[in-house]
């Protein structure tokens, strides 16, 4: 049985790329369901994280297939040029966890934690697209 080396790389670079930019993801997972019930939490998680899951396979695809189309990368680069301009010029305040909304039932809980998840692994699902080729 040969290895091939060049997808034992591929496969270590998008698991560490996604463990490292998905921290994030674990917070927001928390202060969703932080008030929720113990048995309703445990179920806020496990629907809200299987959710978010589901989605992140299915942007990777898309984000994939979209990383073919010509200048796409170069029009991603310049924005996130902008976004970092506007960041360094006015660096944004102090938030703190009291103005993050927290799900005051189950189902409202699982889709705090899929849309957060979301937005929060847009980069997740770039750099693992990219990584993968």
């Amino acid at each position: 049985m040969t290895f091939d080396m060049e997808f034992v790389f591929r496969f270590l670079s998008i698991t560490i790329l996604d463990l490292t930019l998905a921290g994030d993801n674990a917070v927001v997972i928390g202060m969703a369901a932080r008030s929720l019930p113990a048995k309703q939490r445990n179920k806020g998680i496990f629907w809200g994280a299987f959710g978010a899951v589901a989605l992140r396979v299915g942007c990777t695809f898309v984000a994939a297939q979209l990383l073919l189309i010509p200048l796409l990368q170069f029009g991603g680069g310049i924005l996130l040029l902008w976004i970092a301009w506007k960041l360094l010029k006015n660096p944004p305040g102090s938030e703190s966890a009291e103005h993050i909304k927290g799900g005051s039932g189950l189902l409202e809980a699982v889709k705090i934690i899929i849309l957060a998840d979301f937005i929060m692994s847009v980069d997740n699902m770039l750099a693992v697209a990219a990584a993968s080729h």
